[in-house]
């Protein structure tokens, strides 16, 4: 347990004081060394559990930052103009009990209203 274990423990340790393990927040910049840190012990074999129990760290928090810390997923988007996003393309009847009929020629929504009167 000397090769960074302790200081990167005793960091740990000080914003675990008092607090409720859900309700701890620790800062980017550790977790992305105790990131870095169980990659290396990974890469030597070391098994995830025994990393975080070394830590002083739950193993569902571990593996959560080293998931958390893959490449962003980049997804193409599509933009449309606002006006036609939002421009309804035919007339909409919304009773006052709530019944919302879409999509029906304007002489039948006419009819309808009627009928329900």
């Amino acid at each position: 347990m000397n090769d960074g274990t302790r200081s990167i423990r005793r960091e740990i340790a000080r914003h675990q004081q008092g607090r409720r393990p859900k309700t701890i927040r620790y800062p980017t910049a550790l977790q992305e060394q105790v990131v870095a840190f169980a990659r290396r012990r990974r890469a030597r074999g070391v098994h995830i559990a025994a990393i975080a129990r070394d830590l002083g760290l739950a193993d569902w928090t571990l593996n959560l930052w080293l998931r958390k810390r893959s490449a962003p997923v980049r997804r193409a988007v599509e933009i449309v103009p606002a006006a036609t996003a939002l421009a309804p393309t035919t007339p909409v009847l919304i009773t006052p009990r709530g019944l919302r009929v879409e999509g029906a020629p304007l002489d039948a929504l006419v009819t309808l209203l009627r009928a329900l009167g």
